[in-house]
């Protein structure tokens, strides 16, 4: 099982837009399922191309701003 920075590191490989700053305010669970998500985001799409949302998080997340 990968540590919070080797998580961090594989992120940032497969999305340099991600701040590491902004990625350190996570925890190893949250980035674990980002990372997952990335992986199967990188692979082709067709029929066999499934990703699966976990049931303890939300489909569409919004902000309403202040």
């Amino acid at each position: 099982m990968l540590d919070k920075d080797h998580l961090i590191d594989e992120i940032t490989d497969l999305n340099p837009s991600a701040g590491r700053d902004w990625l350190e305010l996570f925890d190893t669970d949250d980035l674990r399922r980002y990372l997952d998500h990335l992986h199967h985001a990188c692979m082709p799409r067709g029929a066999d191309s499934v990703w699966l949302r976990e049931g303890d998080t939300p489909p569409v997340v919004m902000r309403i701003a202040a």
